[in-house]
């Protein structure tokens, strides 16, 4: 026989407080266009419309609390799978009965029954969890429905500020380190990157991620691993692309109007919004290009026959080829 999911349950499963508001903050009808469960609803499952295009995948066992979700949550369980079974004590009948699809079998087919990795141990050391409570989630969330004060508002306002401030001046940081890095690679020469390529760009990447700059911490690991797979003849090429497209990026965080005077050396308009930059910049290469005309530093676009280094801003690559002109 199944056991029951309680409250109680819940609160010893959750992480920490900010987890069960954030999963109270889940549990409107809207949020889940799919929940279903089994015949004995010993097995629970949904998806969540999140930020992303498709949803997240949640799987939920009642009979020893496993779990699992697609989303990439660092908090074990996560607030899609406490909302999950915080809907279930709350409705049950939300849930509709309903055989069970293949990601869910593919699930159940490769876990391990009482897995550490998925089942937390609740019992063991708990003075190392944090105090969570349900009474306490609803408390907050019916304090935030009410009128806020001014005074308030404005220190949250201010507070917000200062932390995007600082978001952006670790971003920019991050980013001088990237051209002082790609000017290094090049001034070393692209035909021995590949040998220095794993150790040199973990140290930059890491640097990123620490600048707050995912986005492009990943274009590098991605680099270092794809340089070795194309023929020896074609990584120098290789590696040049992909650093020219870091640079483009780079180049186009930098022309945001709310950017430092400095950081500003090409043009007032900006290609990327603040919110695509802060997404780690998914921005379209030809609204950046249009936007910026001919003025576009990186030889993105330049070859040997048709740039020569003639090109105003361009092309490091071919420094080493011809003169390098007074425009340069």
């Amino acid at each position: 026989m199944t056991a029951p999911l309680t409250k109680d349950k819940i609160e010893q499963l959750a992480p920490d407080q900010a987890s069960l508001g954030a999963a109270l903050k889940l549990m409107k009808p809207t949020s889940w266009p799919m929940l279903a469960r089994n015949d004995d609803s010993a097995l629970l499952w949904g998806e969540c419309q999140g930020s992303g295009a498709a949803p997240y995948r949640v799987i939920v066992s009642r009979a020893d609390v496993g779990y699992k979700c697609t989303c990439p949550s660092r908090k074990f369980p996560c607030k899609h799978v406490l909302a999950v079974m915080w809907m279930h004590c709350e409705k049950p009948e939300r849930f509709e009965q309903g055989s069970t699809p293949d990601w869910v079998q593919d699930w159940l087919s490769r876990r391990r029954r009482n897995a550490s990795t998925n089942t937390p141990d609740v019992s063991a050391d708990p003075q190392n969890k944090p105090a969570t409570s349900i009474r306490a989630a609803l408390a907050e969330a019916e304090e935030e429905e009410k009128p806020s004060d001014p005074k308030a508002i404005a220190r949250a306002e201010a507070q917000r500020q200062r932390l995007r401030d600082e978001r952006e001046a670790s971003v920019r940081a991050g980013l001088d380190d990237l051209d002082r890095w790609i000017l290094d690679q090049l001034n070393l020469g692209l035909a021995g990157f590949a040998q220095r390529a794993a150790q040199s760009t973990k140290t930059l990447s890491t640097r990123l991620v620490d600048a707050k700059a995912q986005g492009l911490a990943s274009r590098l690991e991605a680099l270092a691993a794809d340089i070795y797979r194309v023929p020896e003849q074609m990584r120098a090429d290789l590696a040049f692309e992909r650093l020219a497209a870091l640079s483009l990026i780079s180049s186009a965080i930098a022309t945001r109007p709310n950017c430092h005077r400095r950081y500003r050396p090409m043009s007032a308009v900006s290609p990327a919004g603040p919110c695509a930059a802060r997404s780690c910049w998914p921005i379209h290469k030809p609204r950046v290009l249009q936007a910026t005309g001919s003025s576009w530093p990186p030889a993105a676009k330049c070859s040997p026959t048709s740039c020569a280094g003639s090109r105003p801003g361009c092309c490091m690559r071919h420094r080493r080829r011809t003169p390098q002109p007074s425009h340069c």
